[in-house]
């Protein structure tokens, strides 16, 4: 008798913690995507036939959801309350694109969303400037007005390149990626277990 329960503990043990492994929550960013319209003015370098293939794309990777009712200026200010909590970002107009990569400094780029009673943004102010473009956005779910310019040490300079002033179409998809890898915390009460049980199943073997 004594040797079966020397058998059986170990297996139950590993059962339970296998059923534990896989109800453990796992870490989960938000990708927030907004889509401009086209551009319908280009000068410059953007100037021809092509202008139209222009449009402005943000996405900025989130490691918590917004929340509910955040304001523009204050809480709304992703760059100002809650840098921690972007992971990543980036602006393209498909031809110029800003990123963390050639960011030109730090008061060079702004997140600045109003989100409604289900953490829906509602109203936008979006820029980033690199060294030779700056990419903004100013919008709500009616109208949208996208501006690229050429840049000069980081700041944007008049006339636009590109741009759709007080136009519509533009719009915000949201996508939760949740990777197979658990929280650090889980990871290490995981390693606790496995260790607790191999000590009991040393111990059993001995005392069989």
């Amino acid at each position: 008798m004594l040797k079966k329960s020397t058998i059986r503990l170990p297996l139950f043990v590993l059962g339970g913690l296998a059923a534990f492994i896989l109800t453990l929550p796992v870490m989960a960013d938000t990708i927030y995507t907004y889509t401009g319209p086209a551009y319908n003015f280009c000068s410059g370098a953007y100037a021809g036939a092509g202008c139209d293939t222009h449009n402005l794309t943000v996405t900025f990777d989130l490691t918590t959801p917004l929340g509910d009712n955040l304001s523009g200026g204050s809480t709304g200010d992703l760059t100002a309350s809650e840098p921690a909590d972007i992971k990543s970002w980036s602006f393209t107009d498909n031809t110029a694109t800003v990123n963390a990569g050639n960011l030109f400094s730090a008061p060079s780029l702004e997140l600045d969303v109003t989100t409604n009673g289900s953490g829906v943004i509602t109203n936008w102010v979006l820029i980033a400037g690199s060294a030779t473009a700056q990419l903004e956005s100013f919008g709500n779910l009616t109208t949208q007005s996208d501006y690229t310019y050429a840049a000069v040490a980081g700041v944007g300079q008049s006339p636009q390149i590109g741009s759709c002033v007080s136009c519509t179409g533009g719009s915000w998809n949201v996508q939760t990626s949740t990777p197979g890898v658990p929280e650090p915390k889980n990871v290490m009460l995981i390693g606790l277990g496995l260790m607790a049980m191999a000590a009991v199943q040393r111990k059993l073997r001995r005392a069989a």
